[in-house]
């Protein structure tokens, strides 16, 4: 944000602190959609597809710098949204007695990505692509919605 937008520091924290909170109703919010749909694929989607949308807004850089912390809001609550769904598309694709093992292999892959993301960013970064840092993240939803769509196909074995 600051390499991108010329954002000060403190915009740049209040920036990521309302997408930490965006992300906190988020999930708040999803578990109450979540309780209310059986079409979980199509809210884990929509709120991937809008995260993207957002981020691409971010990363095109067309809005001035007082923007991001509602915008990081908003992309952080639209991502919040999908984990409850998430989580209820993982249980029901899980076949019978292998909760533990597959909520063991989804929550170390997201542990791995967030190990290794950081590090990739900062790559980026340090090579003057804070554009890139945003796209990735673009790039990345739609594999992510791919994978959405394709689970609830799948019945437990």
């Amino acid at each position: 944000m600051i390499a991108l937008y010329g954002a000060s520091g403190a915009l740049a924290s209040a920036a990521l602190t309302s997408y930490l909170l965006g992300a906190a109703a988020g999930i708040f919010m999803g578990g109450f959609i979540a309780v209310r749909t059986s079409r979980h694929d199509l809210v884990a989607v929509t709120g991937m597809a809008m995260s993207a949308c957002i981020m691409f807004v971010l990363a095109s850089a067309w809005l001035p710098a007082a923007a991001l912390p509602p915008l990081f809001a908003a992309t952080g609550f639209c991502g919040g949204l999908t984990g409850p769904s998430r989580d209820l598309i993982v249980r029901s694709t899980t076949p019978p007695g292998a909760t533990g093992k597959v909520y063991g292999f989804v929550y170390s892959g997201l542990d791995v990505g967030s190990m290794l993301t950081p590090v990739y960013s900062g790559w980026l970064l340090d090579r003057g692509y804070a554009a890139v840092v945003f796209f990735s993240v673009i790039v990345s939803l739609p594999l992510t919605i791919g994978t959405v769509l394709q689970l609830p196909r799948h019945q437990p074995r």
